[in-house]
C-alpha cells in the first residue's frame, strides 16, 4: 500500500515530544533517504483546520526538508488527543 503525501509544510511540530533532535543524525539520515528513498512513512495526526500535527517521525520529517522535498509519505493516526498521539508516538518509537 502506498501512503497518502502531505506538504511538509503543513506539519506541526509540537513542542513537547517524548525525543530530542540530533541534527547530525538528520543529515546522516538524509543521506540514507536520498540513496534508498524514505522506508518508513511518518505519522501524523489530522488537526482542525486542515493541517497536521506531527506524532512521530520528526528526524524523517527534518532529513526530508534538508533534501529539499516539499512533501513527505504519512500514516494518518487516529488519536483523537495529545495523550493518545503521545502513545501513538512512543509505540512506533519502541517498535521500530
Amino acid at each position: 500500500m502506498i501512503a497518502p503525501t502531505v506538504a511538509t509544510a503543513q506539519i506541526d511540530v509540537p513542542d513537547d515530544r517524548a525525543r530530542g533532535f540530533d541534527p547530525a543524525w538528520t543529515a546522516a539520515l538524509a543521506a540514507m533517504i536520498a540513496a534508498q528513498g524514505l522506508l518508513q512513512p511518518i505519522l501524523v495526526r489530522l488537526l482542525p483546520g486542515g493541517r497536521y500535527a506531527l506524532v512521530a517521525g520528526l528526524h524523517r520529517l527534518r532529513a526530508f526538508g534538508l533534501l529539499g522535498r516539499a512533501s513527505i509519505p504519512v500514516h494518518i493516526s487516529a488519536a483523537g488527543s495529545d495523550d493518545a498521539a503521545r502513545l501513538d508516538e512512543v509505540r512506533e518509537n519502541l517498535g521500530r
